[in-house]
């Protein structure tokens, strides 16, 4: 006699819209508050456009510790990362790093914290030789079965102002 199969195994994962999907208004998946059936790739894939959506928007949070509102630098008002003039001396180009950490922590609940890591890659040239800056982030995003791998290049365009993932 054969055991019962439970068939809800076989059904895809659900998983709600990402942040900027839920703002813009964009929808892949009925109402606003919808979920989506996803792959563990489709996730990766939504995790890395979230990330350069991120990285290309500036945060006002130099705004909001010289007014004391620490508070609210977890808060959307605050999506992106800190202004990039910091970045003009090479000294202070390990500052990316640390401005990236942040953001991906504070605005990217699907990675898990602890396996995070950014790397600014220094290469056999001198970083932002040619106004660029590169960069390398790791990490498992939280997923069933198990976690999924995420390990991508980004560039940081001074020129430009701007980023991009590879």
């Amino acid at each position: 006699m054969a055991t019962p199969v439970d068939l809800n195994i076989m059904k895809p994962l659900w998983y709600p819209p990402a942040l900027t999907e839920r703002l813009t208004g964009i929808n892949t998946g009925g109402s606003g508050e919808s979920a989506l059936p996803l792959t563990s790739e489709k996730m990766r894939q939504l995790v890395i456009n979230e990330l350069l959506e991120l990285f290309n928007h500036t945060n006002i949070e130099s705004v909001l510790e010289e007014k004391g509102y620490h508070q609210l630098a977890d808060s959307a008002i605050n999506y992106g990362i800190p202004r990039r003039l910091a970045y003009d001396s090479e000294q202070q180009w390990p500052s990316i790093r640390e401005d990236i950490h942040t953001a991906v922590l504070r605005f990217e609940p699907r990675i898990i914290p602890e396996t995070l890591t950014v790397r600014v890659l220094t290469g056999g040239e001198p970083q932002g030789k040619y106004g660029v800056i590169s960069f390398a982030i790791s990490a498992l995003i939280d997923w069933l079965p198990q976690p999924v791998e995420l390990f991508i290049h980004g560039h940081y365009d001074k020129g430009n102002d701007t980023f991009s993932l590879s």
